[in-house]
């Protein structure tokens, strides 16, 4: 870098239109914030530029604002996320965006470029960035997936769910220095967010965690860290009672969300699930399901005809409510429920749809069973993939017929918002009539497998899209909750995604995650990536590694990365619902001596060599941040250990329970016993270690509420359960499972 411009004795001046759009006054502020940390100057905003005066300039703003002046014709066309940084001369530095937003981008690149690099929870300044100076730098940067959007709400006590409005007012804020530009709230049935009455039955369900009551008390691992809790629930309700309570907490706390994103000018987008309803409203629908469809058994949805009239009703009073109490959403997507159970009329649906839209022409019902009801990739095996496409095809024709006999869709227009389609489970049999079926500008959203790399197997549906009938976003999942709060890296699965989404010309892509202390490294790859399509993995990790941990670290750490990527595709592979953040998760494991588990084996293998290596990484870090991000991943990574040491013996006390001769109190019933015992101390002393590993680097509402829950999990669940079936524990020897019985 060159040091070819004035000292710091001179004038420094950023320069703005004479009334900037408030994102521009951000970006100014931010600028000079930025100048005065790296190199202790102290920069003036000016307005306009003065002729012949000395120092250095920084123009900032759109094209066509005063600043540039005669320097206009020389810059670039810039879309509405485009942003050029350009060192014209030895005085003169060009921010330029083609809207506000990207403004503001344009400073974090530069930002970049003097050797600041963005994680999710918080900035990294260099430790010598030297003297002030003007980089030598021509960057005009334009989106390759123009919307990467952030899942910002969703549901269980890893996910951000549960974090205060302050968390997501400042997660959002990095995301937006991380350049990407959109929100999206997964909204659940029973969540606090939204009323609505239909034939004198109100709404009355309001919860979050889907009703579990997870009890945080003295003996709770890390409850320093819960704020004096007693209850594991969003800070934002807390002491929320009454269903009016709660709903008006969670609407300001929803409100919150959505104001912080349109602050930043960011995309917003709301997920809803139209077809699922607390329970209280079960009596208006004709063949209403009975069990559980999802944990606690809040929700009920229709198995008869879709398109009833009460059920059509209730419905179009659920959507309403969306429509007028999430306000300033830019997009609204129905999702078809993850356990359908639509599956009685499809056969009627489709014949109905094929002589409204002519499906015929495209594929036959034949066609689509045999892809839907073969495929074996469908997590819960044939019968649920049957289940999912031939309710696919009823949920099709039935919006179908909402959308024909409501004003819906114009009331959301009127509102500025769109209207798109979220498909997950078994679906893409269906890609190929989506384009006769949706209602114009309706766009379709899918995840295409629960894990990135099932996903990856998945990919041919992409072929069976045409994105310039229905524009396609893809959901990308850095973590699956059904793995549970172990460590997941999806990076390769997640370049190959990004790959064929942009190869098909689909608009980008919403995260789907749980925790966030893990997924600084594979943000910085999605961040590169959307703007840049020959970015790979291992170009992002040397880039991140180097900046954050120091050079010498980059190649080890890419190395700790893989081998957490190849622990991770087992997980998704064999393992899904392992450490599922729910209740009875580790008890579980007593239920019935399981046999031996090569594939877990190989995870734990992969989670020790990458502890192994990650210890002989910490000789060549270099600052604190690299420091703080090295004791996260070994705290992450003793907890995935510990974890999955605590399940081993778990199984090991079931094996010998099983031994047991029930009442017969002979002497191989005794040894059988206290082997049981034993096994349930040593696995109890495991949960700790991880959960004591966990507390040690706490540093956000995720990692606390992770503590509380799988404390819950797998210590004091696992003790009542063991002493109530075979009393206290026996002291623990200290031997690995396996060994010593």
């Amino acid at each position: 870098m060159a040091h070819d411009v004035p000292g710091t004795a001179a004038p420094v001046r950023i320069i703005t239109a004479p009334q900037p759009p408030p994102l521009t006054i951000r970006a100014a502020h931010e600028l000079r914030d930025l100048l005065a940390a790296l190199f202790g100057v102290q920069a003036t905003i000016a307005p306009a530029p003065q002729d012949g005066e000395p120092g250095t300039r920084f123009l900032l703003g759109q094209p066509g604002a005063p600043p540039f002046g005669q320097l206009e014709d020389r810059l670039p066309r810039l879309s509405s996320q485009g942003h050029l940084v350009r060192r014209v001369d030895a005085h003169t530095m060009v921010l330029a965006g083609g809207s506000p937003a990207a403004v503001c981008w344009a400073v974090y690149e530069l930002a970049e470029q003097y050797g600041v690099t963005f994680l999710l929870h918080g900035d990294v300044f260099p430790q010598a960035p030297g003297s002030f100076h003007l980089p030598h730098v021509d960057r005009h940067l334009e989106p390759v997936l123009p919307l990467r959007s952030w899942r910002q709400f969703n549901d269980l006590p890893t996910s951000p769910g549960l974090w205060t409005l302050s968390q997501q007012q400042a997660f959002i804020r990095q995301i937006f220095k991380l350049r990407y530009n959109g929100i999206y709230l997964c909204l659940w049935p029973h969540h606090p967010f939204v009323h609505f009455e239909l034939h004198g039955i109100r709404r009355q369900t309001a919860c979050l965690l889907f009703g579990q009551r997870i009890p945080i008390d003295e003996d709770t691992i890390g409850r320093e860290h819960l704020r004096g809790r007693s209850l594991l629930d969003n800070p934002e309700l807390a002491g929320a009672q009454t269903y009016e309570d709660k709903l008006a907490a969670g609407q300001q706390l929803l409100r919150g969300i959505l104001e912080a994103a349109h602050e930043l000018g960011l995309h917003t987008a709301v997920h809803f699930q139209p077809l699922e309803f607390p329970a209280e409203f079960r009596g208006l629908l004709q063949q209403p399901t009975r069990g559980a469809i999802q944990l606690g058994g809040l929700t009920c949805a229709e198995q008869g005809d879709l398109t009833h009239p009460a059920h059509m009703a209730l419905i179009e009073a659920s959507f309403r409510a969306h429509l007028e109490q999430c306000i300033g959403v830019d997009e609204f997507h129905l999702s078809l429920p993850e356990h359908p159970h639509a599956e009685q009329h499809y056969e009627r649906c489709w014949y109905e749809l094929d002589h409204r839209h002519g499906l015929g022409r495209v594929t036959s019902l034949a066609a689509v069973l045999a892809h839907g009801t073969g495929n074996q990739l469908i997590p819960g095996g044939l019968e649920r993939a049957a289940r999912e496409v031939k309710s696919g095809i009823s949920i099709l024709h039935f919006v179908d017929r909402l959308f024909a006999t409501t004003d819906l869709l114009d009331r959301a227009g009127a509102q500025g918002a769109t209207v798109h389609l979220n498909l997950g489970g078994n679906s893409e049999p269906l890609f190929p009539v989506l384009g006769q079926v949706l209602w114009p500008g309706a766009g379709v959203t899918t995840s295409l497998g629960y894990t990135a790399s099932r996903a990856v197997r998945a990919m041919r549906a992409m072929d069976q899209l045409d994105t310039r009938q229905v524009p396609a976003t893809l959901v990308v999942t850095l973590q699956d909750d059904n793995v549970g709060s172990l460590p997941q890296v999806a990076t390769r699965s997640l370049h190959q995604l990004l790959d064929a989404a942009a190869e098909h010309g689909w608009r980008g892509f919403f995260t789907r995650h749980w925790p966030v202390g893990d997924l600084d490294p594979v943000a910085a790859f999605l961040a590169r990536r959307s703007w840049d399509a020959n970015e790979t993995p291992p170009g992002a990790y040397q880039w991140h590694f180097s900046r954050v941990y120091g050079p010498a670290a980059a190649r080890p750490m890419a190395r700790v990365m893989d081998l957490l990527e190849d622990a991770t595709v087992i997980l998704d592979l064999d393992f899904l619902g392992l450490l599922f953040p729910v209740l009875g998760v580790a008890v579980r494991a007593l239920e019935a001596p399981a046999p031996p588990q090569t594939g877990l084996a190989h995870v734990r293998a992969a989670y020790e060599e990458a502890a192994r290596q990650l210890c002989a990484v910490e000789a060549a870090l270099v600052g604190p941040a690299g420091r703080r991000e090295w004791a996260y991943w070994r705290s992450r990574l003793d907890f995935a250990i510990g974890a999955l040491e605590e399940l081993e013996w778990l199984q090991q006390a079931a094996a010998h329970a099983a031994r047991l001769e029930s009442g017969a109190g002979t002497p191989k019933d005794a040894q059988a016993l206290n082997l049981a015992r034993s096994c349930v101390d040593r696995a109890l002393r495991a949960g700790e270690r991880a959960l004591a590993a966990t507390a040690a680097t706490v540093r956000d509402e995720t990692d606390a509420n992770t503590l509380a829950a799988y404390h819950h999990f797998l210590v004091r669940e696992v003790r009542q359960t063991a002493a109530a079936r075979w009393g206290a524990t026996q002291p623990a020897t200290g031997t690995r499972p396996g060994e010593g019985n």
